[in-house]
């Protein structure tokens, strides 16, 4: 049977040793300045895994099982190895990292601004700086931005802010600053019956109570930011 993962470590294939030892494997893929997140729980019924080092960097892929076969889910540098003792499944190994392509420079304070360009235009040169290439969707590409102060704001911060005013996702991942409209996500919807869980939590977020509330969307025929 095919395996649904595979996982390399510093460039090494490892996924024959985990697979015999899989618990569980999460991926958790997070939008903007938050970086994403890597956790695999791993039989350690006789004591004898051996985790990879504090600071490797592993890349992990996965299957959706939408026919795609496996796919990057990205490269995440272990920030911690832990065990545990779990009554279901007996000696646990677990471990965790983030992110390792969220490069340090992009969360650095720096002031500027930008003239006479376009979405498209201002992301490159972001991500130019940090040894990243940009991808934008090529429905807010070509959008104007005549001025654009950066001031004491990181690259991060400021290219997070930029595609939230257009309703769109940014983030990093494989060597690219990806600018995605919301417009163009076309992941299918998943039906869950009681059956498939074996947990499950809901939270209510409470929120105050406003009387009034501003919204704005962006005319891309006019090119600009109308409030309603």
């Amino acid at each position: 049977m095919a395996l649904n993962y595979k996982i390399m470590a510093d460039g090494i294939d490892v996924t024959a040793g985990f697979n015999d030892r899989m618990v569980d494997l999460t991926v958790t893929d997070h939008d903007g300045m938050q970086a994403d997140e890597f956790k695999v729980r791993l039989d350690d019924r006789d004591f004898r895994l051996k985790p990879p080092r504090k600071g490797a960097v592993l890349k992990v892929w996965m299957d959706d099982n939408r026919g795609g076969g496996l796919a990057l889910m990205g490269a995440f540098e272990v920030k911690g190895r832990s065990r545990e003792f779990d009554k279901q499944v007996g000696r646990v190994m677990e471990i965790h990292g983030k992110s390792a392509e969220m490069r340090k420079s992009l969360k650095k304070p720096r002031t500027g601004s930008y003239e006479n360009t376009t979405y498209d235009g201002l992301f490159n040169k972001v991500a130019g700086r940090h040894g990243l290439t940009a991808k934008v969707s090529a429905s807010i590409a070509k959008l104007k931005v005549d001025y654009e102060p950066q001031t004491e704001e990181s690259d991060l911060h400021l290219a997070s802010r930029l595609a939230r005013d257009v309703d769109a996702i940014c983030k990093v991942s494989n060597g690219q600053l990806i600018v995605r409209s919301r417009d163009d996500l076309d992941m299918p919807p998943v039906m869950l019956r009681q059956s498939d869980f074996t947990k499950c939590k809901v939270s209510d977020d409470d929120r105050a109570q406003h009387s009034k509330a501003t919204a704005h969307h962006h005319n891309r025929g006019k090119v600009r930011r109308d409030a309603e």
